[in-house]
């Protein structure tokens, strides 16, 4: 369900409905001057919107914890049988545990459970959920010195968990699939616990990603090298967007032997399930700050003023408009 559009139209419509039911802005027949501004704020309407907003919330970020304890019933069944079944029955879940959450994103950028731990701070695990750029050479082995994924695509400069003494991790020592030190798969002496996957995007650059929904993604896809077509049939003027996004459809296509024969299977099963349960985990803390009761929906839901109704909606408004321009046409579309 499409929670991020009916919260927009419960808003808009809401909003309306504050406004009163005038249908003209310039006053009634007696000559009355329309009202200022501030009094159009209903706080019974926007007390409504403001409810309604957590309760979807709530709602869609319970459903990015039964999709995610789903991902990891496929993971462990993987893990107890490494079959090409149970790999393929993973990529799966892992695919449907990212619709729900992708709708939970329009509750980003306003110090809300997913940005902040106190309503204040941005300290929020959004970090471990969702960061990006992955460290892949700092999780596992990877192909170099390739036109795609050169230093400047690795990009680790440094690290929390202790791969080359926490400096940066180059196309000179991540390309083996056998290293022993040169990333958390290959490295014996790096336990792979949830404490380890915290120390998630230490580095300035944010190279270093190692939890989350994308370092699931990594360890199950593996590396996306994959060219289907040539370079000039992969751009496209707009006219034909289908054909040429159909170029990338393969995506990684990491091998189960990598699971079963190569060296440090059982780690790569290891680090799937580590993460899975961290990601559960952190989604579970996020959802439970928008739970009946919690210390950030008591705030958030409460409005005394009209100072604190304005405040509200420009916090959704906010929200939605940062992810709409400054994340998804910047961040991801434009870089």
């Amino acid at each position: 369900m499409q929670y991020s559009r009916i919260s927009l139209a419960i808003l808009a419509t809401s909003l309306l409905a504050a406004c009163g039911g005038g249908s003209s802005s310039s006053g009634d027949d007696s000559g009355t001057p329309p009202p200022a501004p501030s009094e159009l704020i209903s706080i019974e309407n926007t007390q409504k919107v403001v409810d309604t907003n957590a309760d979807i919330a709530f709602a869609i970020y319970s459903d990015a914890v039964t999709t995610a304890e789903a991902l990891k019933d496929a993971i462990d069944a993987f893990a107890a049988e490494p079959t090409q079944d149970n790999l393929d029955a993973a990529k799966t879940a892992w695919l449907v545990a990212r619709e729900p959450y992708g709708q939970t994103e329009v509750y980003r950028f306003r110090l809300s459970p997913i940005d902040s731990t106190d309503y204040d701070s941005e300290d929020g695990p959004e970090g471990d959920i969702n960061a990006w750029p992955l460290g892949e050479a700092l999780i596992d082995y990877v192909a170099t010195n390739t036109t795609d994924f050169g230093d400047d695509q690795i990009g680790v400069t440094a690290n929390g968990v202790g791969i080359n003494g926490g400096g940066a991790v180059t196309s000179a020592n991540a390309a083996s699939s056998s290293a022993s030190d040169n990333s958390i798969i290959g490295n014996i002496n790096i336990e792979i616990t949830a404490d380890t996957l915290s120390n998630t995007a230490t580095a300035d650059d944010e190279h270093d990603v190692i939890a989350g929904y994308h370092a699931i993604e990594f360890m199950l896809w593996g590396q996306d090298l994959k060219n289907d077509t040539a370079l000039e049939d992969r751009t496209t003027d707009g006219s034909d967007r289908d054909e040429a996004v159909k170029a990338y459809e393969s995506g990684g296509q990491r091998p189960l032997s990598d699971f079963t024969e190569a060296t440090f299977g059982e780690r790569r099963l290891t680090f799937l399930q580590v993460a899975v349960d961290k990601l559960i985990a952190d989604l579970e803390g996020v959802r439970d700050g928008w739970a009946e009761g919690a210390d950030y929906r008591t705030a958030f839901t409460t409005i005394e003023s009209e100072a604190d109704a304005k405040q509200k909606l420009a916090e959704i408004l906010t929200g939605m408009g940062t992810l709409s321009e400054g994340e998804l046409a910047g961040e991801r579309m434009q870089i």
